[in-house]
């Protein structure tokens, strides 16, 4: 028998050994440190201990929740007394506290029966209490759950684990608005953050974190709402086919406003049979939807009919808008 081949098997059976060794290992530590983790977070949320603020409590018990892998909600509250605004014992609990067997329509008399399976009666909850002008303390901490626990793996995708920073915020705002489209900021984020698991909130927050910003920008300011104003009037005057009009919101704010100007008409007389609207572009600065009124003319450009800015994309809007294509048009 060849001596180096029987060396080389035993040494690839060596390192085999080894590396399923170091395997079990890693998966050991991970489970000391995962454990280790686990009293750390239960010494700091055990009775009698200090908390700085409702927030900070929270924030803790929603970390240990994502180490542990349950998700946290916040629960029920006291007051001082019952004109108070002032909390004197507050909790937070395992989302899978309560149960929740059916639930009444406002239409219907029969009862309506949900699925129950998120909800089993668990008694897990962190409950915090102060007397007046003292600190809060630890007066609960109940650690038994009565259900399967999130693996860690798919911890991070538990609503309670799931926050966007300050920074992160930021840099999916700057990427948005330099042209990435949400998708491919938040992939920028995993690269940038070694992994989905560790970026710390999910894809769907991403969309919502956008639009809850774009929602606060897309209400034109008043002064520029005036100026915007005094600009049509002054096209009006010079051109007396021009025409525009706006919309408000319940605020009595511009939200949606249109125009288009006189040779406009005529282009749609005769190359009106096919009208494009389009609703994909967006302006930097209110983040308004850019839809303009286009055709095609006989030489097989381009042609505007009009222009409009749009807060948002609603039933109402689009029918307010129509509407007003329509009426700039003739009724045609």
């Amino acid at each position: 028998m060849d001596h180096n081949l029987l060396s080389n098997a035993n040494t690839a059976n060596i390192s085999s050994k080894q590396c399923i060794s170091a395997q079990f290992s890693e998966s050991d530590n991970a489970e000391v440190r995962n454990e280790s983790l686990v009293e750390e977070f239960e010494r700091k949320l055990s009775v009698g201990q200090q908390m700085k603020s409702l927030e900070d409590t929270y924030l803790l018990y929603c970390e240990y929740g994502r180490i542990e892998g349950f998700n946290v909600r916040k629960g029920k509250h006291d007051y001082f007394h019952d004109n108070s605004k002032e909390l004197y014992m507050k909790e937070f609990e395992c989302s899978c506290k309560r149960t929740k067997d059916e639930k009444r329509s406002t239409k219907n008399k029969e009862p309506i029966y949900l699925k129950n399976e998120t909800r089993f009666g668990c008694a897990a909850r962190l409950r915090i209490g102060r007397k007046k002008n003292e600190e809060w303390r630890v007066t609960i901490f109940d650690i038994q759950h009565n259900h399967d626990m999130v693996s860690p793996d798919q911890s991070y995708m538990l609503r309670s684990a799931c926050s966007i920073s300050y920074a992160k915020g930021n840099t999916l705002k700057t990427l948005v608005d330099a042209g990435f489209s949400i998708p491919n900021a938040y992939s920028y984020l995993q690269q940038e953050s070694h992994g989905r698991e560790n970026v710390g909130f999910l894809k769907k927050d991403a969309y919502n974190y956008i639009n809850r910003i774009a929602k606060d920008h897309r209400q034109v300011e008043d002064g520029d709402a005036a100026e915007l104003i005094r600009h049509f009037k002054n096209k009006s005057n010079k051109d007396i086919l021009f025409y525009w009009d706006f919309q408000v919101d319940e605020n009595n704010r511009m939200c949606n406003f249109f125009f288009r100007d006189g040779w406009s008409p005529v282009d749609h007389e005769a190359f009106g049979d096919f009208v494009s609207f389009d609703t994909t572009y967006k302006t930097n600065k209110y983040n308004l939807i850019c839809a303009p009124f286009t055709g095609i003319n006989h030489h097989k450009n381009n042609v505007m009919f009009g222009l409009a800015f749009m807060s948002h994309e609603t039933e109402s809007s689009f029918q307010w808008l129509f509407n007003t294509f329509l009426e700039s048009m003739g009724g045609k």
